[in-house]
C-alpha cells in the first residue's frame, strides 16, 4: 500500500500549497534533487493536464452523474410532450373552422327554412366539432406536463454549475509513495507518477 505523504481537500487547496507540499515530502523522505525536479515538473508545470484529469473526476462523481441523468430524463419528457403544444394550436384552429362552418350552414339552411338538425352535412360537421372539443382536455393536460417538464429542466440546468462547484471542493488530492515511485492521487486513483530513479540509486 502506498504511503500518504501529504493530502489536501481539493485541487485549489493542493495548488496553493506548493511550498508546504515540498516541505512535507522532504520531512518524510530523503528524495534526490533530480527526482524532486521531475515530480515538480510533472505536477506544477503539468498543472493544466492535471486540471483536466481533476475535472473528469468531478464529472464522474455520483452527484454529477445523477444530475446529468435527471436533465436527460427531463429533456426526453419535454420532447415527448412538445408535440401537444404544437397540436393545440392546430386543434384550436380546427375547432374555430368547424364553428364557422356550422354558422354558415345554419344560415344557409335557415334561409331555405330547413331545420339544420335534419341536414346530413350539418350533423356530420357538428359531430366532428364535438370530437375535437372532447379532445381538448387531454391535449391541455399534456401541455401542463410539458410546462412542468420545461420548468423542472430549467431549474435542473440552473442547479448544475453550482452543484459542480460544490463537488469540486470535495475531491481530495494527495502525494503518495510506494518507495519506488512518487505518485499524485486524485480521489482514490493515482493519476500521475515519477519513478524515483536517482533516489533509489543513492541508496
Amino acid at each position: 500500500m502506498p504511503k500518504v505523504i501529504c493530502k489536501y481537500k481539493n485541487y485549489d487547496e493542493f495548488y496553493k500549497n506548493r511550498t508546504s507540499i515540498w516541505a512535507e515530502i522532504r520531512r518524510r523522505m530523503d528524495i534526490h534533487a533530480a527526482d524532486t525536479a521531475s515530480f515538480d515538473k510533472l505536477i506544477f508545470q503539468g498543472k493544466a493536464a492535471i486540471r483536466l484529469t481533476y475535472d473528469n473526476h468531478v464529472e464522474d462523481a455520483p452527484e454529477m452523474k445523477k444530475a446529468r441523468s435527471n436533465i436527460a430524463a427531463l429533456e426526453k419528457e419535454k420532447s415527448r410532450t412538445y408535440r401537444f403544444v404544437q397540436g393545440l394550436k392546430s386543434l384550436e384552429d380546427e375547432i374555430s373552422a368547424k364553428h364557422k362552418m356550422l354558422r354558415v350552414l345554419e344560415s344557409q339552411l335557415q334561409q331555405k327554412e330547413i331545420d339544420p338538425k335534419t341536414d346530413p352535412n350539418y350533423r356530420d360537421t357538428a359531430k366532428e366539432l364535438k370530437k375535437l372539443i372532447k379532445a381538448q382536455p387531454a391535449v391541455k393536460k399534456k401541455i401542463q406536463e410539458y410546462d412542468k417538464a420545461l420548468k423542472a429542466l430549467e431549474q435542473a440546468e440552473a442547479n448544475y454549475d453550482p452543484l459542480k462547484k460544490q463537488v469540486e471542493k470535495t475531491i481530495p488530492m494527495s502525494v503518495q509513495t510506494d518507495g519506488k515511485n512518487m505518485m499524485l492521487y486524485i480521489g482514490g486513483r493515482a493519476e500521475a507518477s515519477v519513478r524515483l530513479r536517482a533516489t533509489l540509486a543513492q541508496k
